[in-house]
């Protein structure tokens, strides 16, 4: 016979199981740089997002790892603010071998989103970049027109709070 203290605890886990399952930080990116196909899984220690106006706005910054023998923790890194439908500030890096390529919306990179959901304190994003990204010797703030590379893909990614 099951005593009620344990037959509350049980329902109390089978209401919250699934909660718990939708709040997890995770993610995929796949991008085409320079004509080769590239994977990323989310680092979610490193990725955030912050929002403001009951949901109308906020900001995006995504970090991922290659999904290859070699890729690391912060081989791609996505960030753009949005403001009801609209994207702006987008800046892209990416690690190709040694070389680090930046992009942003001077050099062509635009962000479209296809679906944005807030749930308590996470939010779940995903959508398409494109634009051209370059070589820089100052962490992308002047991004050189010379050696620049087209770039393309998706993101699909569930974030974590700013902390």
């Amino acid at each position: 016979m099951m005593t009620s203290y344990l037959r509350t605890a049980l329902l109390s886990l089978a209401v919250a199981a699934p909660c718990i399952a939708l709040a997890e930080e995770q993610g995929r990116i796949t991008a085409t740089i320079d004509g080769k196909e590239r994977s990323y899984n989310l680092t979610s220690s490193q990725s955030d997002w912050s929002g403001w106006g009951n949901g109308g706005g906020g900001s995006v910054s995504i970090v991922a790892g290659e999904d290859a023998p070699s890729g690391g923790w912060y081989d791609f890194s996505l960030g753009f603010r949005w403001a009801g439908d609209t994207v702006s500030s987008p800046e892209i890096s990416a690690k190709i071998g040694d070389t680090k390529l930046f992009g942003d919306g001077e050099t062509g990179v635009s962000v479209t989103l296809a679906s944005l959901a807030i749930d308590g304190d996470f939010l779940t994003v995903s959508g398409d970049f494109e634009g051209t990204i370059g070589p820089s010797n100052n962490r992308g703030r002047d991004i050189e027109t010379d050696g620049r590379v087209p770039i393309s893909g998706t993101f699909d990614v569930t974030l974590g709070p700013v902390e």
